[in-house]
Formats: structure tokens, sequence, C-alpha cells
């Protein structure tokens, strides 16, 4: 009881004395994790998660669909949606030249929307080339898209918001991180609103830093709780009209705010981990495992079907993942025959492997040249048709990934952005220039560094923000930005372009981010003070060198590695000729020296009796 009492958050609602009305909560596919859409090719579906408050009523649900067919080889096509299980809507299309665009708005009754914590939108395709129903044959050239521009709308009753999980339900992709309407930014204020930023970016938002209300319904404010007593709230609810703000204390026990973030159902959006249920409890922490904390639920497979898992480069005790342990259950199927399991890391496959029916384990190594700063693990199954199979009839069969899947680590800690993600594992420090504390000033500031902190995968529970220079280096993971202007913003690249005449027309501010050869701090230097590159997502490699535009990542060095230690070769040769195929070898090796030995005794011999024959 005392953990939980330490850990809860406490809610005071502070109601205004305007009347609460409706307001129109709206999303997009785009922002819900697919900036490019929804395509969906062959017999395909597609989810996307939309979180919902619970206790909180919601009435004039609709999903407007902008979309595009392109069906060349088409003979048996249609298009349906589905929203948490139940269908509600289909389309049946034909064979056609080029694109066919197609708009669909589906009204979602009340009995959909209330009482559940997030909805399911599932988008499913059936585009064969064959009319026979039993026929699987697909074309890749028949496709169904479901533009990012695809809206999912519905209206809620603001005055009956009454808890922080039903507020972080309705905050919008790009939530407002509202700070004190003052003119200089504390560095207490600052870290604050980084480390509040830092977890909407962990949970799949782009958080935006100002000091003005504006029209947002839902925002996250930073404000000092006023004459606090024991028991205070640290987080709360303050409700103005059709306004609710989420008021985080400087001195708000963020363990308890970050839990309430990760079980917020739908936070994790789009292509990433699937976002029904809450982290998985229980599972083990050693210093050499951790467990996925969020996994997909289970899936009725007909012939083909994915999961994805996502985790940071760096764990929270700052080691590098080595390996995937998978635990799963695969129900059998009417073909006879095992399924196939593909793994791959970051879109490059590194295992693959016929699992029997039922329950078991895949262990798959995780090269850690195919690391980055965010990793997706997407696992593939695919079942065998059978002879006697039929997709009209086919209904899927049952398969999971189990509790206790998670990552085993390694002792490396890594260098060049790896290091500097190693040192923020407990605790940083991120130095902003001393004019980045203008209230005025600083939001651009936080966005970026909300981004690179995000990327670095941090649980760092201590973090700290210093404004100009600070009085004493630190000894903790640091992130230092530098002002320089288009002239002194330099980046050394490969020699073999060293010596051309190269010039660089760019339309996006720039960032060079740059590791020291410690590893514990990392330098951003800016071309232009007034437009600070904001990029989507950071997904940076082991360098330690990288060019950031608002497209993301334009360019970055590679590792460099040291060659093995003569320890470290010695145990490898031994490895290798203890295996069965080294064994093997020297078996054969001896055996041929034997063999040669053997022979040459034996012509000795011959020749010895021969010249004693002669001198008789």
């Amino acid at each position: 009881m005392k953990n939980l009492a330490q850990t809860a958050i406490v809610v005071a609602l502070l109601t205004g004395s305007a009347q609460a009305q409706p307001v129109t909560i709206e999303t997009t596919v785009g922002e819900r994790g697919f900036p490019d859409g929804v395509v969906l090719r062959g017999q395909a579906t597609s989810s996307v998660y939309v979180a919902l408050p619970r206790n909180v009523p919601i009435t004039n649900g609709r999903l407007t669909i902008d979309g595009q067919s392109s069906t060349p080889t088409l003979r048996h096509g249609s298009f349906g949606v589905d929203l948490n299980g139940r269908p509600v809507d289909a389309l049946g299309l034909n064979a056609t030249s080029g694109a066919t665009p197609f708009q669909r708005t589906i009204a979602l009754g009340s009995e959909r929307l209330n009482g559940v914590d997030a909805l399911n939108i599932r988008f499913d395709a059936d585009l064969r080339t064959d009319a026979d129903s039993c026929s699987d044959d697909v074309d890749l050239a028949n496709s169904v898209t479901v533009a990012p521009t695809s809206r999912i709308a519905f209206d809620v009753d603001i005055g009956r918001v009454n808890s922080v999980a039903d507020a972080i339900a309705l905050l919008p992709y790009r939530a407002l991180v509202l700070l004190p309407a003052q003119q200089a930014v504390t560095p207490e204020i600052a870290a604050t609103a980084l480390r509040v930023g830092t977890l909407l970016m962990g949970q799949g938002r782009e958080p935006r830093f100002e000091t003005m209300r504006g029209a947002d319904a839902v925002a996250v404010r930073i404000a000092p709780v006023q004459e606090a007593t024991a028991g205070s709230p640290s987080v709360r609810i303050e409700r103005d009209g059709n306004r609710v703000d989420i008021v985080v204390d400087p001195a708000a026990d963020f363990t308890a705010f970050e839990r309430m973030l990760q079980v917020a159902p739908g936070a994790l959006v789009g292509g990433k981990v699937v976002a029904s249920q809450g982290p998985v409890k229980d599972q083990p922490t050693e210093e050499h495992f951790r467990a996925f904390p969020v996994l997909p639920s289970a899936q009725q497979i007909k012939r083909f079907g994915e999961w994805r898992l996502n985790f940071p480069l760096v764990t929270s005790n700052g080691r590098l993942p080595e390996s995937a342990l998978l635990k799963f259950f695969i129900a059998p199927d009417w073909s006879g025959e095992n399924p196939i399991l593909t793994m791959y890391l970051n879109d490059q496959i590194v295992g693959a492997t016929r699992p029997e029916p039922g329950q078991g384990d895949i262990s798959v190594n995780l090269p850690e040249s195919l690391l980055r700063f965010s990793n997706t693990l997407r696992v593939t199954i695919e079942r065998a048709a059978g002879k006697i199979y039929c997709a009209a009839t086919d209904r899927g069969q049952a398969a999971q990934i189990l509790p206790g899947s998670g990552l085993n680590l390694g002792d490396s800690k890594g260098n060049g952005f790896v290091g500097v993600a190693n040192a923020f594992a407990v605790e940083g420090l991120v130095v902003l220039p001393a004019g980045a504390a203008d209230a005025n000033v600083i939001g651009p500031f936080l966005r970026l560094s909300s981004k690179i902190l995000a990327s670095l995968g941090t649980q760092a529970r201590k973090l700290s923000v210093a404004f100009g220079t600070p009085s004493s280096p630190s000894d903790t993971g640091t992130i230092r930005f530098e002002v320089v202007g288009p002239a002194g913003l330099t980046l050394t690249m490969a020699d073999q372009i060293a010596a051309r005449e190269l010039r660089y027309e760019v339309n996006s501010p720039l960032a060079v981010l740059s590791a020291d050869d410690g590893g514990r701090t990392l330098l951003v230097q800016l071309s232009d003070v007034q437009d600070i590159p904001q990029p989507r997502a950071l997904y940076l490699g082991e360098g330690s060198k990288a060019l950031v535009a608002n497209s993301g990542v334009v360019w970055q060095n590679t590792a460099t590695h040291e060659g093995p230690s003569i320890g470290t070769q010695a145990w490898s040769l031994w490895q290798s000729i203890s295996s069965k195929a080294g064994i093997a070898f020297w078996l054969v090796g001896l055996a041929l020296v034997s063999l040669i030995l053997s022979s040459r005794a034996i012509l000795k011999a011959m020749f010895d009796r021969h010249r004693r024959t002669d001198g008789k």
C-alpha cells in the first residue's frame, strides 16, 4: 500500500464558472502513425487506434475515408472497415485502369463509442486475380490506399472529464505544453516541460511549447502548486468551461505521470505496437533481460500476419540489446504443415524458422550494425495453403506473442551516439543558449530537445536544464546547444569528396549533431536560432556525427569499431576449435599427418631392406 500511495496521482477538480459545452475532438490517419497513409495489397489488413475517455459520454462519431483504388488485374475485390471487431462499411471493387478515388463517410453510433478505452479501426482488403472464391492468387499491382488525411472525429462533453486518464486520452497529436505566462523561464520550469515533452514524444505525440492557451480543448500546463501542503496533488486537472488542463507541478512524481501515459489506451499508434492494452506486468527485470513493455494482442491468421515490437537502443541500465527472446503460441491449421516465422530488425532480415504448432520460444540475434536509437522488430507469419485450402471459408487460426518475450542485453555500452544514450540512462543535463530563457524563444529548443531525448530512449529520472555556460562541467550525459550561424556550420565528411567543389542549396534549417570521444556530450550546432529544424523523428545509428533537417537525418557517419583484443581472438579460435566442425577438421588433419608419418616410416624400412639385400 505504501508503494501505491507513493505512485498514485491525486486528481483535483477546479471547475470554472463557464458552462461546458460538447467539443469536437478530431484526428487523422496521418497523425495516428501513418504519415503516408495505409496501403493494402492482396489480402491484407491494417489497424488505426484512437484513444477514448472511458468515463465521458461520446456522441456524433464519424469516420471520413479519403482513398483510392488501383485494380488493373482484379477479378474478385472488396474493401471493408471494422470498428472494434464489428463491420461498419464495405465497398465492392472492379478491375479498372489507373487510380480511382473514393470517399466514404461513416456514422459511428454512440453505442459503439461509449464504455471502451479505444477505437480499433481496421481496414480490410481482399484483392484477388481469380474469380474462384477459394483462390488466393494476388497481384501486387492491385491496391487500396487510405490517405493520411482520412479523419476520425467525435464530440465529447468536456464538463464530464474527471480523471487524468480521460484527459490524456483526449490530448491531440500536436499536444500543447503550456508554460507560465512570464518573460523569463526558470531552469526548473524548462526541465519539467522537457520531461513532459519527452514523455509525449515517446507516446507518439508531437509536443508544442507555448505561453498562450489558444483554442486547444485539452492541454498540459506547467505550474507550481501554490501554497502546497502535505498531500497536495502534484498532477491535477483544472477545468474552465470548454477547456481542460492537466496541470503538472515541477515537483511532480514523474514516475506516476509516466505510468499514466503508458496505460492510456491507444497511446502507441500506427505501425507501432498494438495499443489496446497497457504495459505487461510482473515481467523479469534482471540485469541482462528486459521484457517488451507492450505486447500485441492475439490475431486470427489466415495466410499471412505480422507483429511489430518497438524498443529503444539503450535500456534503462545502459546495456545494448544483443538478441530477442520471443515466446509464442501458434494454433495448428488444416494444412498440417508448420508455418514460417520471419524476423526483421529495422526491415533487415535477421532470422527465419518453421516452429511447431503450440507454445514455444525463438531466440534471434540482433546485429549491432542494424541497431538504431528507435528500433522495430517485425515478426511475420505465413501459413501453408494446403491441398484443400479455400480462402472464402478460412476464418484464420490464433497466434500470439506471449508475456515473457523481451531483449537479452549484453555488456557493451557503445560509443558515439550510443555512448551519449548510455550516459543519459540515469541522469542528464540539457544546456541551452542564454537567450533561450526567453519564453518567446524557448519553444523550438524544447521541441528539438524532446525529439533527441526520446530518440535516446532515455529513462533518466534526474533531468535538468541550464542556460548559458554551466559553472562547472557535468559528469552526467549532456546535450549542449550552440548557435553558430550558416558560416560556422561545418561537418567533416569522407575524404573522397573533400577536394571537390560542392555547393549545397537547401530549403530547410540545419543542425549538426556531434558526440564527443568520451561518449557523454552531444553538441547540437544550429544554423539559425530563428528557424530550428523540427524533424518528425530522429533515427540515428552507431555513428558520432549527423546532419539533421526538417525531413530528418540527411547524413550520418558510420561507427568506428576497435579490432578484437588478443584474448578475444584466442577465445574465438578456441571456440572454433571446440565446435563440431572444428573438431572434425582437426581429426581429419591429424589423420593426414599420421598417414604421412606412417608412410615415411614404411618407405624408409623398405629402402633399408633393399640396401641390406644389395650389400649381400
